[in-house]
């Protein structure tokens, strides 16, 4: 029984204060602690199967139930599932996530009606105006390609305490709505994702635009093929009121993010995912210039796999974290090289992030080594993951016995420092 006592008494005292260890395997790479999830989860990929579910779904308490409609075969069936979900008395999910479905016109109807029932708000009185839709179109008036198929959303008004409503979004209503007149987000559908429905006319998806309720907190329109001026158009329709707090638009087609930036300036956006996009340096220096302002309260940056970004991207972004709120930053995929990492490296002391992703990129082994002894030396540094002559090191700094055990990937290999 003595030799157990030894050795946990031995591991305390390595990890006593703030020790180091760098955890190396083949393919593994370091993942932030997940977020909650709903405490149930309902999948349906057909009528049949959502009668079912609603049927025999219970009443969860808190808005924490999560739908999910994957892989509907005929755009009859998607129009049919949501028909099901806007009936009166059926259960509310507090997140909803629609995926790899036929979607037509009639089944973004329906689904603006399932956003009217369940979405936290009443539609009596909180139209959208003819003049705020036409602001939110403006870009494509002036000749941008609305024709190719984009999927364009926007949260809907909110009243503000005088009671008019805050939904036009030309320039005289941004300026005239401060961001204490936004009131608080009220109850309702938290969680909305549609995601890999591809090729939709935008004018198909506008009527669903003045549907989407202001108690978001997270929007992911992953896998749509979006345009600037599309995401220009969500991000237009924020202005003056609540935005999800997480929005994600992976495998999209974004590069001038310049009205995007603009809900990073305001402080409402804390998460947000550009993987896979058509970024570059100039995308990157309106990032920094958003992540200068003074309310910016982005936590977490995904860049991941924008390869078209060079090292002067690199470089303007890494002078910019020491003067930003950025925790997470994933730069993994990316065509980072030795000088831009010698630029992160330089950074890292000084700022307040804490995860960094930096694995599949150009970085040599020396630049690899370079980021390890920043991170080492950070004492705000807690995660890194990088690619080392080959092998991927997914380096951590424990503060206590828990961090250690609470790590659950294979290791083939640790080494204390």
């Amino acid at each position: 029984w003595l030799k157990p006592l030894a050795q946990a008494l031995w591991l305390k005292f390595v990890l006593a204060g703030s020790c180091t260890s760098s955890l190396r395997w083949p393919m593994a790479s370091f993942e932030p602690p997940p977020r909650l999830q709903p405490a149930t989860e309902t999948r349906c990929a057909s009528p049949a199967e959502l009668r079912s579910a609603l049927a025999t779904a219970p009443a969860v308490e808190g808005g924490l139930w999560r739908l999910t409609l994957a892989g509907l075969p005929a755009a009859g069936d998607c129009v049919d599932c949501l028909g099901l979900l806007a009936e009166p008395g059926s259960l509310a999910p507090g997140a909803f996530s629609l995926s790899a479905c036929p979607l037509e016109a009639a089944g973004i109807a329906a689904l603006s009606e399932v956003l009217r029932r369940h979405g936290g708000w009443e539609a009596e009185g909180d139209v959208v105006g003819a003049g705020a839709a036409a602001d939110v179109l403006e870009p494509s008036a002036a000749g941008e390609d609305s024709e190719d198929g984009h999927l364009c959303f926007s949260l809907f008004d909110v009243p503000t305490p005088d009671g008019s409503l805050a939904g036009a979004v030309g320039p005289a209503a941004e300026e005239a709505i401060s961001p204490t007149e936004v009131p608080s987000r009220p109850p309702g559908l938290h969680s909305l994702a549609i995601v890999d429905c591809p090729g939709i006319p935008a004018d198909t998806w506008s009527p669903l635009w003045r549907d989407l309720p202001s108690s978001l907190t997270e929007l992911d329109l992953s896998g749509n093929g979006l345009s600037d001026h599309a995401v220009n158009a969500v991000c237009g329709a924020f202005r003056g009121r609540h935005c999800p707090e997480s929005l994600m638009l992976q495998r999209n087609r974004c590069k001038d993010i310049e009205r995007l930036c603009v809900l990073i300036e305001g402080g409402g956006l804390h998460a947000l995912d550009l993987t896979d996009n058509l970024l570059n340096d100039k995308s990157i220096a309106q990032l920094c210039t958003a992540l200068a302002a003074p309310a910016a309260a982005l936590s977490s940056l995904k860049l991941s796999r924008n390869r078209r970004v060079t090292v002067s991207g690199h470089r303007q972004l890494a002078e910019q974290l020491p003067c930003s709120p950025l925790r997470h930053l994933a730069l993994d995929g990316t065509a980072l090289c030795d000088e831009g990492g010698e630029a992160l490296a330089t950074a890292l002391p000084g700022c307040a992030l804490d995860q960094l992703h930096v694995e599949g990129t150009q970085l040599s082994h020396a630049g690899a080594r370079r980021l390890l002894q920043a991170a080492q030396a950070s004492p705000s540094v807690y995660g890194l993951c990088v690619d080392e002559g080959g092998q991927r090191v997914n380096w951590r700094r424990c503060r206590d016995p828990a961090d250690v055990l609470s790590f659950t990937a294979p290791m083939s290999y640790v080494d204390w420092c």
